[in-house]
């Protein structure tokens, strides 16, 4: 990788790409601030800025050239960028020029062609279907099995309690959303989901180790061992998950006449709402917007990787800051037990009242964004700004270093405190902070 300063305004100049002035691993390691084998170790205090941890790379060239640099990933020019209006109108007003970048085609094999990676019209027609699964009125269906769920777990922790057994938090949230995953996409057929989420955990520690050496075209072809693995972990899920669709379409087929109880054979999970709103566009005059098998396949497998590790971070590091500060430990307390009691379990009508939970979850994705960049790539010349982005170049848009942004009081932006959402209308704070 190369770094490379370019100026604020009037647009940038790539740098040559040069082997010889290429980053190694080695090189950038010899530069930071922690060495390589503090970094493999705990941080020292309670700090939420951990960008030197999470991209050291970039921590370090934005102190060498500045807010916006360009830099070599390979033969592609990514720009960085912090400016709050950039980002901006890099995420919404100027969304449409910015698609999701292009992807190695060894990539697929985890993330499919689903909604995480589509653009344009088809990004569009997966949207409009895939988006019918999540109204309010048919999640509410789903959250007696989540907290049926939930409950399973808080009883294993009370008799771990008792029995002064440690627990490992970020273990058992990851083993908790796994299951309402697969019980909430896949509904009675939720044994063969828990398969297809334990493959695909295979599969993203494959796609980690992928994704740290470079490309090489036609190399996913060669009979070697850890692509006869990949190879096999792909054909195995795309088998297991075709079953459980074509297996719920012989359902609906066999009532087919009857209409009343075909509703009901569709199914409120995930799967069956999809099939639903898939099958419904066929009544309509919009062929085109029906999904094949493949597709709902890879919507099926983005469902999984998008919503698994995602939600289990979160709640482990909204956990961590409770547990750091205990007097907001103590108002969530007392909010669920004013919204539920004591004894009953939450609700979908009492999630309405908790105020001081929600503030919480919205500091924790705050301190701790579930990714630690976004990447678009500009598919023709585009301004951010007074900056030029030619097209073809990738913008990152860092969410871990976003708090070292020194125009948003560096002090404050640091800090953990839930109760900032209710202070956004202050003309002192900055309204990007929460961004």
């Amino acid at each position: 990788m190369y770094g490379g300063s370019c100026g604020a305004a009037g647009g940038f100049t790539r740098n040559s790409f040069a082997l010889c002035r290429a980053y190694t691993a080695v090189q950038i390691a010899s530069q930071l601030a922690d060495p390589p084998q503090a970094c493999s170790e705990p941080m020292p205090s309670m700090s939420h800025a951990a960008a030197h941890r999470l991209q050291p790379h970039l921590h370090l060239w934005s102190k060498t050239y500045g807010d916006y640099f360009v830099f070599w990933f390979g033969f592609q020019a990514r720009y960085v960028l912090k400016d709050p209006e950039q980002a901006k109108e890099l995420l919404t007003i100027k969304s449409e020029h910015f698609g999701k970048t292009t992807r190695r085609p060894d990539a697929n094999d985890l993330i499919g062609n689903g909604l995480l990676v589509l653009n344009g019209e088809k990004w569009a027609q997966h949207r409009h279907i895939v988006n019918s699964a999540f109204f309010v009125e048919k999640l509410k269906a789903m959250a007696l099995v989540m907290v049926d769920l939930t409950n399973v777990m808080m009883k294993n922790w009370e008799s771990c309690i008792k029995r002064n057994e440690s627990i490992d938090v970020a273990r058992e949230f990851k083993i908790l959303t796994a299951d309402i995953i697969a019980h909430t996409a896949f509904g009675s057929s939720f044994a063969e989901g828990k398969l297809v989420f334990e493959m695909q955990d295979k599969q993203q520690l494959l796609f980690s180790k992928l994704m740290s050496a470079p490309y090489i075209p036609g190399y996913r072809f060669l009979p070697t061992p850890k692509n006869r693995y990949r190879n096999n972990l792909k054909t195995r899920i795309h088998e297991v998950l075709g079953q459980i669709i074509q297996k719920r379409e012989a359902l609906i087929e066999a009532v087919r006449g009857d209409h009343d109880v075909l509703g009901s054979m569709y199914g409120n999970d995930l799967l069956g709402l999809m099939l639903a709103a898939n099958r419904g566009e066929l009544q309509g005059n919009q062929r085109s917007f029906t999904m094949g098998l493949d597709e709902l396949i890879d919507e099926c497998k983005t469902f999984f990787f998008a919503g698994h590790e995602t939600t289990a971070t979160l709640l482990t590091f909204m956990f961590l800051l409770l547990a750091a500060h205990q007097e907001w430990q103590e108002c969530l307390r007392e909010e669920v037990f004013e919204a539920c009691g004591k004894t009953q379990l939450p609700t979908v009508e009492s999630l309405n009242q908790l105020k001081l939970v929600g503030m919480v979850i919205n500091e924790t994705l705050r301190l701790y964004p579930p990714a630690t960049a976004i990447y678009r790539e500009a598919d023709t010349d585009m301004s951010l700004g007074e900056t030029l982005v030619p097209a073809g170049t990738v913008n990152v848009h860092s969410m871990s270093g976003f708090l070292t942004v020194e125009a948003m009081s560096c002090h404050y932006s640091r800090l953990c405190m839930p109760c900032r959402a209710s202070s956004l209308k202050r003309p002192q704070t900055h309204q990007y902070q929460v961004l």
